[in-house]
């Protein structure tokens, strides 16, 4: 089964599909396992922090500065950096994967799934090496069993037609 992506995704789409690669090793820890929104808690992290470090610093500089509070304000600024780092990063990736149009090709057969996106990347998952076919709010993800966190998703309104081949060729495979 071949199908012709010839539209760009949602940002919500894409959010999810970043999300799903984010959370690969949980996925397969639990083929269960309820997405989290990495966006969402990063961002309310970020702020958190943030009025922390602004209450710290006015502590400080009311109270005086022990090392205790040097100390502290130091490790609170690094945990803000990273998770504002962590952030930008997750919303780089979904600004990329929006960036342009994309054709992309979704081909299903006996010996796995591939997807061609506007001929210029090549991502397959052998059948052998499948190990759950997710279906998500917003995407239907294939996640191998092994492999450094790729996963391969569309929009999830393939999902019906995706989902008849699959009962109707890959009878085994485990789909949540």
């Amino acid at each position: 089964m071949t199908i012709e992506i010839n539209e760009n995704g949602s940002e919500a789409f894409y959010k999810e599909t970043v999300n799903a690669a984010a959370q690969y090793a949980y996925i397969l820890k639990n083929h269960g396992y309820s997405l989290k929104d990495y966006f969402k808690q990063y961002k309310n992290l970020l702020i958190i922090s943030g009025i922390f470090v602004v209450i710290l610093a006015v502590m400080g500089t009311l109270w005086g500065m022990d090392s205790f509070m040097i100390v502290a304000l130091a490790l609170l600024l690094i945990a803000s950096l990273l998770a504002g780092a962590y952030l930008l990063r997750l919303t780089k990736m979904v600004k990329g994967m929006m960036a342009g149009k994309h054709r992309s090709v979704l081909t299903l057969d006996e010996s796995g799934v591939e997807l061609n996106v506007a001929e210029t990347q090549t991502v397959k998952i052998a059948k052998q090496n499948l190990a759950v076919v997710r279906i998500f709010k917003e995407c239907l993800c294939f996640i191998p069993a092994k492999g450094a966190g790729v996963v391969i998703s569309v929009d999830k309104k393939y999902a019906e037609q995706i989902l008849s081949w699959i009962r109707e060729n890959w009878p085994d495979a485990e789909v949540i």
